[in-house]
Order: C-alpha cells, then structure tokens, then sequence
C-alpha cells in the first residue's frame, strides 16, 4: 500500500488520467477490489466449512470409543463400576490412554513396515 501511494505521488502528483481521478481515488479502488477478491474466497471457505460440518462425522477417537474391543488384557477390566463423577472421569482417562497406547502400536507398526519395504535388500 505504502508503494502504490509512493508511486502515485512521483507519477501521479494531481491526476492521472483527463477524467481527474485523483491518486486517492486510485488506492480506494484498489482496497476495494482486494476487499473483493478476499470476501470471494472467505465466502467459498465459509461454504466449505458448512458442507463439512453438515457431514457431522464424529471424532476418530469417538468412533474407535463406540466399538466395544475386548482383548485378553482388558477382560480384568471388566465388572461393576460406581458410576460417581470422579469414577467417570477416571474410567474416561484410562479408556483414551489405552485407545492411545494400541494406536501408538499400530502406527509404529506401520512405520516399521514402511521403513522395511523403502530400505534396498542388501545382500
């Protein structure tokens, strides 16, 4: 902006073209086709972020939450719970950190298998 308004005032000092439009008056267009420009693409992203969140998917963690998995270490876990505040807390805390731990076990796995299949076989 700074350079516009330099480069009207050594080229431009009165008028610019025979209609007098004055150097101000060129900024001011120009701010207000930027501002065009600008609200054009917030709009597009504002549409973007509807249809997004009209698909209302769940989280990941959620999801992986709904599906009861039961694996020979978390069959201790099962039994009666007191259902008090704290206890659900708590019980909601160890639930993600275990989601947490198997995903981090996965995903090294994956990492594994990925670094095996990119290194060359040396033979």
């Amino acid at each position: 902006m700074v350079v516009l308004l330099r480069v009207f005032k050594k080229y431009c000092p009165v008028s610019c073209t025979n209609s007098d439009v004055t150097p101000l008056n060129f900024v001011q267009i120009f701010c207000s086709v930027e501002f065009g420009i600008i609200a054009l693409v917030l709009f597009h992203y504002l549409i973007l972020t509807f249809k997004f969140n009209k698909s209302k998917r769940m989280p990941d963690i959620n999801q992986e939450l709904e599906r009861p998995i039961f694996s020979p270490s978390q069959l201790k876990d099962l039994g009666y719970k007191d259902k008090s505040y704290l206890s659900t807390i708590l019980e909601n805390q160890a639930d993600m950190l275990r989601y947490l731990q198997e995903k981090n076990e996965t995903l090294t796995q994956k990492l594994y298998q990925q670094n095996q299949k990119s290194l060359p076989n040396i033979n």
